[in-house]
């Protein structure tokens, strides 16, 4: 079984999408939106992170993820708004802390919040990410 793993880096912002000017109106590149589509419609579990899972907002219609909390909690969720864009996509969130992730079973999609939670730990955001890995891992046995 193939699984898809995306995780956070400034490509997903600015190269894969164009989120970070144009926010809920943002476009993927036709690649991995042809990519992600593909997964979907083949039930492959698809795993991202960070800011990663406004991907899967864009390309997955209804798809249920997180990007953390939806208030800043005094500088810790500096970047809360995103949570508002996505659902202006036609995403649910589905507010999560760094301990937790969110699972999409219907879509076969594992969101975790790592570094959009601004002061979590380097221990916090592997933990974070060794459990988005765990259960997509278990979504494979599906």
């Amino acid at each position: 079984m193939v699984i898809a793993i995306i995780a956070f880096n400034v490509a997903v912002q600015h190269y894969r999408s164009d989120f970070a000017a144009s926010g809920a109106s943002c476009k993927v590149l036709p690649d991995l939106e042809k990519v992600m589509s593909q997964f979907h419609e083949s039930k492959k579990p698809i795993g991202l992170c960070c800011i990663a899972p406004v991907l899967a907002a864009r390309c997955l219609p209804g798809v249920k993820i997180t990007l953390g909390k939806e208030i800043d909690e005094g500088g810790r969720w500096q970047n809360c708004g995103a949570c508002f864009a996505v659902k202006d996509m036609g995403a649910s969130h589905e507010p999560r802390d760094i301990t937790e992730v969110c699972v999409d079973d219907v879509n076969k999609v594992v969101t975790a919040p790592a570094y959009m939670c601004s002061t979590a730990e380097i221990g916090e955001v592997f933990d974070n990410i060794g459990l988005l890995i765990k259960r997509v891992l278990s979504m494979v046995a599906k």
